[in-house]
């Protein structure tokens, strides 16, 4: 089976799924639908804390551009946190399973009176509630006001087999970019043969006011289940 999928995130995020989905024989088309915005400020004082906790790669890299610390133990929400923090120079992580929730039951038990911090940007799905840790917010992601004239008329075709969403926020960015296009009608219907798929229940709700031909959502919060999805 092949088809051309669509791939909503960040270019340096992209590119493994980009890869393995050209393995499979797709053709893949990357175009992010929201922009990373990072700040600027470097971090002193570290050696107060036993741990970092990372939700997410854009925290990994948002804490690497404001120090040279590599040294402290991670604890990173899944695999591509993970090796994002490894590419990054950290050695000793500890990674959940693509879940918040995951993360913060390893927290707890393994972490409990350690004293973390936590990077993270400004707009969260899921707080982290049951353990305490000291929060930097280092980025802000910003939602894209426009779709590239390619990209709408490659909608209205029809070409997509496949639109991939990794978050909540994607959604809304995608979902809010259309609706706001002159275009609009034709790019719903350049949807009906097109089928979302999802990294986890968040985003359906947000999706389902477009005609897609069907959602699926990913068993797991993790790329090898979003990637199951193809089979």
């Amino acid at each position: 089976m092949s088809g051309h999928v669509l791939i909503t995130r960040p270019h340096e995020d992209a590119g493994s799924i980009a890869a393995k989905l050209a393995s499979r024989g797709y053709q893949t088309t990357l175009q992010p639908f929201l922009k990373v915005v990072y700040k600027d400020a470097p971090l002193k004082g570290l050696s107060i804390y036993d741990g970092l906790v990372f939700t997410s790669a854009n925290g990994v890299r948002a804490f690497c551009r404001n120090t040279l610390e590599r040294d402290l133990p991670v604890w990173a929400v899944g695999e591509q946190t993970k090796a994002e923090a490894q590419k990054n120079g950290f050695q000793d992580i500890t990674s959940g399973e693509g879940n918040v929730r995951t993360l913060e039951n390893l927290l707890c038990e393994q972490a409990e009176s350690k004293t973390l911090l936590y990077i993270r940007g400004k707009q969260i799905s899921c707080p982290l509630t049951r353990v305490h840790v000291t929060e930097i917010i280092l980025y802000h992601t910003e939602k894209i006001e426009k779709i590239p004239d390619n990209c709408v008329q490659d909608i209205i075709r029809g070409k997509f087999s496949h639109i991939l969403f990794y978050s909540k926020r994607t959604a809304e960015s995608f979902v809010s970019a259309l609706q706001n296009h002159a275009e609009f009608e034709r790019l719903k219907d350049g949807l009906k043969v097109t089928q979302a798929l999802c990294l986890g229940d968040s985003m359906v709700q947000c999706l389902s006011v477009l005609p897609w031909q069907n959602i699926k959502v990913a068993t797991e919060p993790n790329q090898g289940s979003l990637l199951a999805l193809f089979d």
